[in-house]
């Protein structure tokens, strides 16, 4: 005979059960109180439940639930707002030690663990980079547009300074040979005119 409960149940002891199972259990359990409530609420309005994602994603918005270990609160898109503990590390003792406790269904931050923390500016970082993750919040792409523009006219006054140096020199270039070229040639004409009075005379 099998042993249903053995062949499809995973057990382990208690002091081995991963953190894995614990969210797996948490999540099953969320699931089951959203679904229960789905059909309560059926119940009352007389309608038959219906079961599919966007009955779900209706119920799970803009609420919370208090689960076994934790509550899970919900916004209006039914994303899960977290909760968020930092951490610091404390190079004395080697140990990663709590310090700020961000409560995100209040969206408030509190500091329970007597650990005062000194943040650059006085305040907690930003949730994203300045210019965003990607790089293309509008105020960086303003200010890489700005710095295209200075870059271009750059490019262009150097290309327009190379160019007006290179015709400077080619036409003095020119005039400089046309005057070795005029002065080579009056002294050839000065040779035609002159030349046969210096040679025979």
């Amino acid at each position: 005979m099998v042993d249903r409960m053995r062949s499809y149940s995973l057990c382990k002891d208690r002091a081995k059960a991963p953190v894995e199972m614990f969210a797996a259990y948490e999540a099953v359990t969320l699931l089951a109180k959203v679904a229960h409530d789905i059909v309560q609420s059926s119940r009352e309005k007389k309608v038959r439940p219906t079961l599919i994602g966007t009955a779900f994603v209706r119920e799970f918005s803009n609420r919370t639930y208090n689960l076994s270990t934790v509550s899970a609160s919900f916004d209006t898109s039914a994303c899960k707002i977290p909760n968020f503990l930092i951490k610091l590390f404390n190079s004395t003792t080697q140990t990663f030690e709590n310090v700020i406790f961000f409560q995100g269904k209040d969206r408030t931050t509190s500091l329970p663990f007597g650990r005062n923390v000194t943040w650059p500016g006085g305040r907690l970082p930003d949730n994203e980079p300045r210019c965003g993750f990607g790089g293309l919040n509008v105020e960086c792409r303003k200010s890489s547009t700005e710095t295209l523009l200075v870059s271009s006219v750059s490019v262009v006054a150097t290309l327009s300074a190379i160019l007006a140096g290179a015709l400077f020199y080619i036409r003095w270039a020119e005039k400089k040979s046309a005057v070795h070229h005029v002065r080579g040639m009056l002294l050839s004409l000065d040779e035609l005119v002159f030349g046969s009075r210096y040679t025979y005379g």
